[in-house]
């Protein structure tokens, strides 16, 4: 689908998401902790999932 980078975009980095995370529950060895789609501003990387691919082809043709 695509070559996204997840160091270029994200808003916050692994470590400010389990920080958020560990304020409202306890996290132990094993926890996992998931970002989320990856998506850059550059298109050109491509998309990362068939959700994404298809909102783009959605905002495209509302653009037309």
């Amino acid at each position: 689908m695509g070559e996204p980078n997840a160091g270029v975009d994200m808003i916050f980095d692994f470590g400010q998401l389990i920080a958020h995370a560990a304020k409202s529950r306890p996290l132990s060895a094993g926890t996992i902790i998931g970002s989320g789609t990856v998506s850059n501003n550059d298109r050109s990387s491509g998309s990362c999932c068939l959700a994404e691919v298809r909102m783009l082809e959605i905002i495209a043709g509302a653009s037309r």
